[in-house]
């Protein structure tokens, strides 16, 4: 029973539930080496191996945080507001910006862990 009404709240749900899965797995199998496929990468985790392991763990732990965020909202969005029209617009924003600020985060932490 799914109507255009409650695109947004089905969309932080799904997105919600794939991000925790996804630290989950990453938590269970992390990549053991820096490639350019799997894993958290960007330039400063790519440095070594040490930034390397602590960015894949880090991002990991906050993908899940940010993964059951997005999916609790989307159901109390649904059961407290029911009568609300809500776009899909309100949730791509919610996790565009949770995808930015993992990033962010993980980047601090990084920069935070090892000054150079």
């Amino acid at each position: 029973m799914s109507s255009m009404n409650d695109s947004a709240f089905e969309l932080l749900i799904i997105v919600g539930s794939v991000f925790t899965i996804a630290g989950v797995w990453f938590l269970m199998f992390p990549p053991r080496k820096i490639n350019s496929i799997y894993g958290y990468r960007t330039r400063r985790s790519m440095q070594n191996a040490d930034t390397w392991k602590e960015a894949n763990r880090f991002s990991a732990k906050l993908l899940i945080g940010a993964g059951l965020g997005n999916a609790c909202l989307g159901i109390l969005l649904f059961y407290f507001d029911e009568e609300t029209t809500i776009s899909i617009i309100p949730g791509l924003i919610i996790i565009i910006t949770t995808s930015f600020l993992l990033i962010i985060l993980t980047e601090m932490h990084l920069n935070k862990k090892f000054r150079q």
